[in-house]
């Protein structure tokens, strides 16, 4: 049974604070549920750290950071009580986030049925993650709409740069000619890395073959990574590389994507920042399944390994952690894909 659309005039939450990636991932959803309710509050509560991109969403009437392991369990509930939501769209998928909704008395809770927490919620909603992307899963819990969209279009990602960045990343990146890529190395779990040393060789061939500036964008617990990782490449790749982790904002970041040439990324929140610009993208995936994960972007390839019966495990890992996903798909592979930009 779909999902009852959510009355006019009601107070909405919608939960989803986890990674960037699952952000950016939730705005088909957002601007479904706005365009179904026009008259209602809307509100998202969204992880502290993912803040800064959902904070200009035109679908919402408010942003919340909302990060409940910091702020403790029975104040996150009085928080959500305090508010008189009348309705709650469980967008997270934990048994604690539908606990929480419980016990803060909001009348209408919709979620998917995981985590043994159907019984929490008055609308459980299948978990399609197998045979449909994490976008179209979080649509299915709106009713389907009149409107025939094409799947492109209703699933497409949306940013929001502020003109401060934007004139910020212009001037940042106005001294480099030539073919500008961020190579992005780093994943909130290790397990979806690609190796340093295909980076390096990857990087290697971007700068001697193609005349590219290479950049690092990330945390400033990223920055030591990408130290090392130039340490061993030639001076004279080493010289066209500009790590500029933990000197930019999230907005920056976004903004300075807009001005790439290329973004090769691993399966990390970097690939759906690159495809809600809509920049041109490689996206290595190893274990998870792009099928779910995929950069939703027209603009964007994914490669994953062509040959393995394993993948997609998404995450239940048969290998002894030896990753043969990422170790087997060769820089020579990505640096083919790559050319199909730089190329152009």
């Amino acid at each position: 049974m779909s999902p009852e659309n959510a009355s006019l005039g009601s107070k909405i939450v919608v939960l989803r604070y986890r990674f960037i990636g699952d952000t950016l991932l939730t705005v088909p959803f957002l601007r479904e549920l706005r365009h179904q309710n026009p008259e209602s509050e809307i509100h998202w509560l969204v992880g502290q750290d993912a803040y800064d991109l959902a904070v200009g969403c035109p679908y919402v009437d408010k942003v919340m950071a909302f990060e409940p392991r910091r702020l403790g369990f029975w104040k996150a509930v009085q928080h959500l009580k305090a508010e008189s939501y009348t309705t709650a769209y469980v967008l997270k998928r934990s048994f604690s986030s539908a606990l929480m909704t419980l016990l803060a008395g909001i009348p209408s809770r919709i979620g998917f049925n995981t985590d043994h927490r159907g019984f929490l919620l008055t609308q459980r909603v299948p978990y399609r993650y197998q045979e449909a992307h994490e976008a179209q899963c979080l649509l299915d819990h709106l009713p389907l709409s009149n409107e025939t969209n094409s799947e492109d279009r209703r699933l497409c990602l949306e940013t929001w740069i502020p003109e401060v960045n934007a004139k910020r990343a212009q001037k940042m990146l106005a001294p480099f000619q030539g073919p500008r890529v961020v190579l992005h190395a780093t994943s909130t779990n290790p397990a979806k890395t690609w190796p340093m040393r295909h980076f390096q060789a990857l990087a290697t061939a971007l700068v001697l073959e193609h005349q590219a500036t290479v950049f690092f964008l990330g945390t400033p617990q990223d920055k030591l990574y990408y130290e090392t990782l130039c340490l061993e490449l030639p001076d004279e790749v080493q010289g066209r590389c500009v790590n500029w982790c933990g000197e930019t904002t999230l907005l920056d970041s976004m903004a300075l994507l807009t001005g790439m040439s290329l973004v090769v990324a691993n399966d990390s929140g970097m690939v759906h920042m690159a495809a809600a610009t809509n920049v041109p993208l490689v996206a290595l995936f190893g274990p998870m399944d792009p099928q779910q994960w995929r950069p939703l972007s027209t603009n964007a390839t994914v490669l994953t390994h062509p040959d393995l019966t394993c993948r997609p495990c998404r995450m239940k890992i048969t290998c002894s952690h030896q990753y043969p996903c990422l170790t087997e798909l060769t820089p020579e592979r990505v640096l083919q894909a790559c050319k199909a930009y730089l190329t152009s």
